[in-house]
């Protein structure tokens, strides 16, 4: 019988990357260097007394929020950056194919 090998999920922290990375149009060196920027941009965003009083905010210090964060991926509270990821997406999806040339025939009452 083969012994099999334990399954290895890691410490639970994402694989931060190395080398260069693009978020939101932003150039950053590395994950850490994305993670330092959007978090203190996150901090500035808590000081917000309008962003607070949002459905949902959680009941918790701007630490326990920053320390549960990957900004501007994933936030801990309403995340400020959803509409630019969206924007961001919507930039990039490839156009809708043109039908042009193409009839419905409907087959159902043949």
């Amino acid at each position: 019988m083969n012994q099999q090998e334990p399954l290895d999920f890691g410490d639970g922290q994402p694989q931060a990357s190395k080398g260069p990375v693009i978020c939101l149009g932003l150039p950053f060196d590395n994950d850490a260097e994305r993670r330092t920027y959007f978090t203190e941009k996150l901090r500035e965003k808590l000081q917000d007394s309008a962003f607070r009083k949002i459905e949902g905010f959680p009941i918790g210090s701007d630490e326990d929020i920053l320390a549960l964060s990957d900004p501007p991926y994933y936030t801990a509270c309403p995340n400020p950056w959803i509409a630019d990821f969206i924007q961001e997406w919507e930039a990039q999806k490839p156009a809708k194919p043109e039908l042009a040339g193409f009839l419905w025939t409907d087959k159902s009452n043949s």
